[in-house]
């Protein structure tokens, strides 16, 4: 689970976006109910300086009295996406729209979609020194330049956690495949032992139930 930030953080974040050109060009005139802009917001260090103790939540209280409602409703959409990408560590990128066809197609390819930081994950399956199964990275990219071609190479997951598995796997050595599997094994082993049970008295069970575990599966190479 991601980590909340805490108000410190909210609050340098704020006062980090209204020092950035993007905040400068909302400051119009026209912008405002009075017709002006006020000195405190005009000035860098004067705003700076009155915004040092407030983080956007309160900030929204001081604002929106001095915004046109249509303006202030563009600043609070704008200032959330912002924050979303700083707290998600994402940045944004110009790309040809061919080419996002393309990306979006080798996504689709390798089981991920976009909500899950599919394009992201691809871009770092494509440039990853470690991917090994170069067969499969080359099937991946021919079958996404096939138009006809609509199935997923390792067929659709629903549990992100699996797919990202299923990719681990393809970009590691035989012997490192067999220690993520072992480690796999290891952890449901202990996790059954945890609720009480045996070693003895819970092996031939546990070894039942891992044979139908879905990311067991997933770590030799089974679709489960």
């Amino acid at each position: 689970m991601k980590r909340r930030p805490t108000k410190k953080e909210l609050r340098v974040l704020w006062n980090t976006y209204i020092q950035i050109p993007s905040f400068d060009k909302r400051l119009h005139a026209a912008h405002f109910i009075a017709n002006e802009v006020p000195a405190w917001l005009a000035d860098n260090e004067l705003r700076r300086d009155f915004m040092a103790d407030h983080s956007y939540k309160t900030a929204r209280l001081i604002l929106k009295p001095l915004f046109i409602e249509s303006e202030f409703k563009k600043l609070c959409l704008a200032y959330g996406a912002y924050q979303y990408k700083k707290l998600h560590n994402l940045a944004t990128i110009n790309i040809d729209q061919n080419a996002l066809i393309q990306l979006n197609r080798v996504m689709l390819k390798l089981g991920l979609n976009e909500k899950d930081s599919g394009f992201s994950d691809a871009i770092e399956w494509l440039t990853s020194p470690g991917v090994r199964e170069e067969e499969f990275t080359r099937q991946v990219i021919f079958e996404a330049s096939n138009e006809n071609s609509t199935d997923d190479i390792i067929n659709k997951r629903d549990d992100p956690f699996s797919r990202h598995v299923h990719l681990l796997r393809h970009r590691m050595c035989s012997r490192d495949q067999q220690l993520l599997t072992s480690i796999i094994d290891l952890a449901f082993s202990n996790g059954w032992l945890a609720r009480g049970y045996t070693q003895n008295t819970a092996e031939s069970r546990i070894q039942t139930k891992l044979q139908d575990d879905a990311l067991y599966l997933t770590s030799i190479g089974i679709n489960p």
